[in-house]
C-alpha cells in the first residue's frame, strides 16, 4: 500500500512540524517501506510507501519545481507517461527514467491544475502553489485512488484515509449515521459523505482548489464528454479494443519484476491473463490464481449460475499454455475475514466483503512466489462484459424515446 497526505493552515502561520509529524504518524500503517514529508510556506505534504519498488517507479517523496513555489505528492500511477513526454517535450531517454510524481510535476509546471486532464491511470495528488497560496487536490476519473479531506476555517487536512487524520487531535472520531443507513441500503448516490462526521471525500473525477478565503470542488472529467466512436465495420472495433487492452496491460507491468493474475472462467479477467501473455518479458509462464468451493460443496448454485470456475479456467489453460493455475479454497477463513483491518486502515465500508477470504488468500499465495503485480478483469463488468442492464429503463425513465426505440431495433 501507499498513501498520501496534506496539510495548509490558510490563516497564513508557517507548516505545524507536530502536526505534520502526527499525520506521518496515522500514514505509516499505509506505507510502512518509508515516510517522507517536506514543509514549505504554510503547507506541507506527506507521503508514506510499501516497496523500493512503488518508491523508483512512482515516486517517494513530495517533489519540488515551479522555480521552488510547487510542491507536490503524488499517489497512484500515470499509464500514458509516453503521451505527457511528447506534450511536454521531454527528452524521451531521459524521461524514461523519472518516476511519475516528477513527471506529474512538470505537466503541473506547464499545465497548472488542468494537468489533470492530460493524466490517465489510478491516482490522487496533492499540490501546493506557494506563490499563490492556494492547495489543489484530484483524484482519478474511476476513483480508484481515494481522498478524504477534513476543512475548518483556519485549516485543511487532506488524505488517502480518515485514519491518517485521526492522528490530529482535534479531528474527531465520530460515525456518520446517516451514511451507514446509506450503505445498508445500497444507497451510494452521495460520492462526498464519508462514514465520519467532518469529513469529506473527494468524489471520482474531481477536483478540490483551496484557497485562504474559499474550498470548492469541481468535477474535471466525465463519461458525457467522450466522443462517440464510429468504424466501419465489426471487425475495427474488435480490433481497436484489443489493441487499447494491450496498451493498457503494458501499462500495468511497468516496473514489475514478476506479475500474475486473478483468472475466473468468465471473459473479463481470462482475457486480460491471455493478452498478458504477449507482454512478458521476463517470464515464459503466468501464474493465475482462482478461487474454487471448499470439499463437500454440495453444488448448489442460482439458476444460470456456475459455482466452480476450476473446469473453465482449465480449459482455457488448455488453450494457452503458458497459463499456470493456482486453484485456492480458502479452507477455514471465515466470510469477513480481515475486515476489521480493512475498516481500520480505509475507513470505508467496503461491498461484497463476502469475497474477502478468498481474495486475501490470492494475494498471501501470490506473495509467496514473489509477484509484485496482480492482473485482474474488475473493471470488465462496466465493459467487455457489460450486458446493458438497465439501460432500455433509464432511457424511458429519462425521455430519450428516439434513443430508445434506436437501441430496441439494434
Amino acid at each position: 500500500m501507499s498513501a498520501i497526505a496534506g496539510i495548509f493552515w490558510k490563516d497564513g502561520r508557517p507548516a505545524d512540524q507536530d502536526a505534520l509529524s502526527r499525520l506521518v504518524s496515522g500514514l505509516r500503517p499505509l506505507g510502512q517501506g518509508g515516510q517522507q514529508l517536506h514543509a514549505l510556506g504554510s503547507a506541507g505534504l506527506v507521503r508514506a510507501f510499501d516497496s523500493p519498488r512503488t518508491a523508483s517507479v512512482f515516486g517517494d517523496a513530495p517533489v519540488i519545481g515551479g522555480g521552488g513555489d510547487l510542491m507536490l505528492v503524488f499517489e497512484g500511477r500515470l499509464d500514458n507517461r509516453d503521451d505527457l513526454h511528447a506534450e511536454l517535450g521531454l527528452d524521451l531517454v531521459e524521461a524514461q527514467g523519472l518516476p511519475d510524481s516528477v513527471i506529474a510535476l512538470k505537466s503541473w509546471e506547464n499545465w497548472g491544475a488542468k494537468a489533470v486532464e492530460h493524466w490517465l491511470g489510478d491516482f490522487a495528488a496533492i499540490c501546493w502553489n506557494a506563490a499563490e497560496r492556494t492547495l489543489v487536490a484530484v483524484r482519478d476519473p474511476l476513483g480508484m485512488r481515494g481522498l478524504s479531506y477534513h476543512d475548518t476555517p483556519d485549516r485543511i487536512v487532506i488524505a488517502s484515509a480518515p485514519r491518517a487524520m485521526f492522528a490530529l487531535p482535534d479531528v474527531e472520531k465520530r460515525v456518520d449515521e446517516q451514511k451507514i443507513a446509506d450503505s445498508l441500503v445500497q444507497l451510494y448516490h452521495d460520492g462526498e459523505r464519508s462514514f465520519f462526521k467532518g469529513i469529506h471525500r473527494l468524489p471520482m473525477a474531481s477536483r478540490l482548489t483551496v484557497t485562504a478565503a474559499e474550498a470548492g470542488v469541481d468535477r474535471y472529467w466525465s463519461p458525457e464528454d467522450l466522443c462517440a466512436i464510429r468504424l466501419g465495420r465489426d471487425e475495427e472495433y474488435v480490433e481497436a479494443a484489443a489493441e487499447l487492452l494491450g496498451r493498457a496491460i503494458k501499462a500495468r507491468l511497468r516496473g514489475s519484476d514478476r506479475v500474475g493474475a486473478f483468472m475466473s472462467g468468465g471473459l473479463d479477467s481470462s482475457t486480460v491473463a491471455v493478452s498478458a501473455l504477449d507482454q512478458l518479458e521476463r517470464q515464459d509462464k503466468l501464474p493465475t490464481f482462482t478461487w474454487v468451493p471448499e470439499d463437500g460443496w454440495d453444488r448448489r448454485t442460482r439458476r444460470g449460475a456456475y459455482g466452480d470456475e476450476r473446469p473453465f479456467v482449465e480449459a482455457i489453460a488448455a488453450m494457452h499454455p503458458r497459463l499456470e493455475p493456482h486453484f485456492v479454497q480458502a479452507d477455514g477463513m471465515g466470510l469477513f475475514d480481515h475486515l476489521d483491518n480493512f475498516l481500520d486502515y480505509a475507513g470505508v465500508a467496503p461491498r461484497n466483503a463476502i469475497n474477502f477470504c478468498w481474495i486475501h488468500e490470492i494475494y498471501q499465495r501470490a506473495g509467496e512466489q514473489g509477484i509484485d503485480v496482480l492482473l485482474e478483469g474488475g473493471a470488465g463488468n462496466m465493459s467487455l462484459s457489460w450486458a446493458g442492464d438497465g439501460l432500455f429503463l433509464n432511457l424511458f425513465r429519462s425521455g430519450r424515446f428516439i434513443e430508445l426505440a434506436r437501441e430496441l431495433y439494434k
